[in-house]
């Protein structure tokens, strides 16, 4: 089959990989036509092979780390130039199926026109159900904004033939919010996926991490991820200064996003000593230091209404660690990942108590930190990997 993945952003594979691009390199190694369309910032529009897979680059204008006015503007002007660079370089290519993922759900104007001229259908992979996330954190407040992207919402799932939930919490939250949309079966489970690390390749305690920023002996609680209002990390700053009793444990905080210089100045601030934020470093830098870690932190806040299943979960189970999670109450989570497969732990957003007592049931016992590592570990290598995606993603296809 012929498969098109309309992105907002794709990674340069001799570079660096993400769970979308795995995707449609492991539906390409099983002999499918893959090609992709996405944004370039710093060259012109123009087609090319990376890492094999034809991949259309189009002149987009800035989508990230800019203003609110000017990400709008250009990420709904993206529906244009996708379909201009269509006609331009793959006029004649027809396609079986478009593939895409949210965010953003903007692009739905262009991926109709796609189904309309080749008859083609629609896989959406959910991660993110905008807007309603952004009106639970107070980004999104004027109630004709909300309902002008609530239509556009809405538009993507009509013409979605399937849609792709990371959790049945998903399901059943859009089933609840557009009941009149979801009367037939197009809503599936598709959780998030990754490829699993060979064991072996980064023994604990040889990344030389530890030895790099003098962290010989500490007991590390490792969040790796994105800097934002979503993932409320001044929640966590709390149980660091909390714990700040025990001379051997170090949160070590690395990754950007929105909130980074804040949580930066916080911890100067508050002269949490016991705290580490640094930059993002290189993949394999990563790969070592999450083999060095103890436990991996995940954190939401709780004013989400949405059940939100952040995928550095998976990064953390695939380097065999334990997850500590803090989320709100509505994500599941803790049902069916954590508690499930007996790789973590749970707390509520906002219980501080209840967030140390987690963490000390860590902290105090290797041999739980351990088996749970090893559960999250095997989860990864059945459920939840790469190859698991693509078998699951083609059955839901047929």
């Amino acid at each position: 089959m012929r498969f098109l993945y309309v992105a907002i952003s794709y990674p340069d594979v001799a570079k660096n990989t993400n769970m979308y691009s795995d995707l449609i390199h492991g539906l390409s190694a099983l002999g499918h036509e893959l090609r992709v369309i996405a944004p370039t910032f710093d060259s012109e529009t123009q087609a090319s092979l990376e890492g094999g897979i034809p991949v259309l680059r189009v002149k987009s204008g800035v989508l990230f780390k800019t203003g609110v006015v000017k990400k709008g503007i250009n990420t709904v002007l993206l529906n244009s130039r996708y379909a201009r660079a269509m006609r331009r370089f793959w006029n004649d290519w027809t396609m079986d199926w478009v593939i895409t993922s949210t965010p953003p759900i903007t692009l739905s104007p262009f991926i109709h026109s796609l189904k309309k001229k080749w008859q083609a259908r629609l896989y959406l992979v959910l991660r993110d159900i905008f807007p309603q996330n952004a009106k639970d954190l107070g980004m999104i407040r004027d109630p004709l904004l909300f309902a002008w992207f609530r239509r556009k919402e809405r538009h993507l799932y009509k013409i979605s033939d399937v849609i792709g939930c990371m959790s049945p919490g998903n399901i059943d939250f859009l089933r609840r919010q557009d009941p009149d949309l979801f009367q037939t079966e197009k809503l599936t489970y598709f959780p998030n996926w990754t490829r699993p690390t060979p064991r072996g390749k980064n023994p604990k305690g040889e990344g030389g991490f530890r030895e790099r920023f003098g962290l010989q002996g500490k007991f590390i609680a490792l969040f790796g991820g994105n800097f934002g209002k979503p993932q409320k990390i001044e929640f966590l700053l709390e149980l660091a200064r909390r714990v700040a009793r025990l001379p051997d444990v170090v949160f070590c905080l690395i990754g950007d996003g929105t909130e980074k210089n804040r949580i930066r100045d916080m911890v100067k601030q508050q002269r949490l000593s016991n705290v580490l934020v640094l930059d993002r470093i290189p993949h394999d830098e990563y790969q070592s230091l999450i083999h060095d870690a103890d436990i991996g932190l995940v954190n939401l806040s709780e004013k989400f209404t949405i059940p939100n299943i952040p995928s550095r979960t998976l990064g953390y189970w695939d380097a065999g660690l334990p997850v500590l999670a803090a989320t709100d109450r509505n994500t599941d989570l803790n049902e069916n990942l954590l508690a499930k497969y007996n790789a973590g732990l749970w707390a509520e957003t906002g219980n501080l108590e209840q967030y140390e007592f987690q963490f000390m049931k860590l902290y105090a016992n290797s041999a739980l930190r351990k088996s749970m590592g090893e559960n999250g570990r095997k989860a990864v290598e059945t459920e939840f990997s790469l190859d698991s995606a693509v078998n699951r993603f083609l059955h839901q296809i047929h």
